[in-house]
């Protein structure tokens, strides 16, 4: 498969990228962020879930080695951070019922996650503590009850 049309994405990423309007860590990370972006709209883009860094996450200037770090101060905060970012991954895959070792249309994981994700508070132990939810077109338009 040629490597444009193949993407990998943490499974919270399936939520973050349907509410993105430009904001991000960086330009570096935002460039990358929309780039991506790009290649995903495109039909026939194919998708690798994982809950580890994935393509987005490359130019995240969070990122340390293998863990996303937040802003952390030491290393135990790191891997605070990085264990409750996995344990969002974790819950999305286990709510949309995927397997994380096959190849998905972008398109059809955007329906899967819609269909599953309806409500706010849904989202309690995802979204709870991002930084980004009061831009996120997404998280709004899921219903408040």
């Amino acid at each position: 498969m040629d490597k444009e049309n193949l993407v990998t994405l943490r499974a919270h990423h399936l939520l973050c990228l349907q509410g993105y309007q430009g904001y991000g860590y960086d330009e570096r990370f935002k460039k990358n962020l929309e780039k991506k972006l790009k290649i995903l709209k495109n039909n026939k883009t194919k998708v690798i879930v994982t809950c580890s860094p994935d393509d987005l996450c490359m130019k995240c200037p969070n990122l340390l080695v293998k863990f996303c770090g937040g802003r952390s101060e030491s290393p135990n905060d790191l891997m605070d951070n990085d264990k409750k970012i996995i344990e969002k991954d974790l819950i999305i895959l286990n709510e949309i019922k995927i397997d994380p070792n096959k190849n998905y249309l972008f398109k059809d994981l955007i329906k899967i996650v819609n269909s599953v994700f309806l409500k706010r508070n849904q989202l309690k132990n995802i979204c709870k503590n991002c930084q980004w939810t009061k831009e996120c077109l997404w998280y709004e338009s899921r219903e408040i009850l």
